[in-house]
């Protein structure tokens, strides 16, 4: 279901690449050269990963395929108007984001809940972290890409309120893990976990004000600090469920 889930993300991932080449044209120059020329090739292992992850979900467990077709969903949803009277979601402000953070987060928990459910409130604890933490990777990657959304008319969160009030929002949506960190302690849950959320949630303030100024950065170094993040914190994970 591991090796599924990382097909599907990629699958997903890299036909966004294709779809965003104007973008990338502009935020990640070295990303569109990459990509130009090779489009056949990206759009065939898009759809043979695609197939792969539902094969392997129906084998393991029917529902997950419900899972995996999601981000397809939303993907139709957002990039082709249906009626003349409903907008795409490409065209409302925000929810590109929106869109963009539902689809991994819903991967990302739902997974693992189609294969042992642990109740509602535990998945719903679960789904508002890794929500929030999702929410604000995206606002910050489209930080970076605020003329090449521009651009392409794409109406982000950063394109519609500028960088100095998105960096205000981030904080803002970060500060509610403070109280979810909360309610899990005084609940006595993941307590194994505990530092381990702490770490993120400061680590998320430091990245949030690092990454809002408006300097040059390396190109591919809020890849590697805000995703990232991910591989420390399942580094962290692994470690700790060597001594439970």
């Amino acid at each position: 279901m591991l090796f599924a889930v990382f097909l599907s993300t990629f699958s997903v991932y890299s036909l966004n690449r294709l779809t965003d080449l104007e973008e990338d044209s502009v935020n990640v120059p070295e990303r569109e050269v990459y990509v130009k020329g090779k489009e056949k090739i990206l759009l065939a292992l898009c759809v043979i990963s695609y197939a792969v992850a539902l094969l392997l979900g129906a084998v393991v467990n029917p529902l997950s395929i419900m899972v995996f077709l999601f981000p397809l969903l939303i993907g139709i949803f957002y990039s082709i108007k249906a009626s003349p009277k409903i907008p795409r979601l490409k065209n409302i402000p925000g929810m590109k984001n929106f869109s963009v953070t539902l689809c991994w987060t819903v991967g990302a928990v739902f997974i693992p809940v189609v294969c042992y459910y642990p109740g509602f409130w535990i998945t719903s604890l679960i789904f508002f972290f890794v929500f929030v933490k999702f929410l604000i990777n995206t606002i910050s990657f489209d930080i970076r890409d605020i003329k090449g959304d521009k651009k392409s008319g794409v109406k982000t969160i950063p394109v519609f309120l500028g960088r100095s009030r998105t960096k205000i929002l981030l904080l803002g949506i970060q500060s509610t893990l403070l109280l979810w960190l909360l309610i899990v302690v005084l609940e006595g849950l993941f307590v194994q976990y505990w530092l381990i959320f702490t770490f993120s949630i400061i680590y998320g303030y430091w990245y949030i004000h690092y990454f809002s100024k408006d300097r040059k950065l390396e190109v591919f170094s809020r890849d590697l600090f805000v995703d990232g993040e991910w591989l420390l914190v399942a580094a962290l994970c692994f470690v700790v469920n060597l001594n439970f």
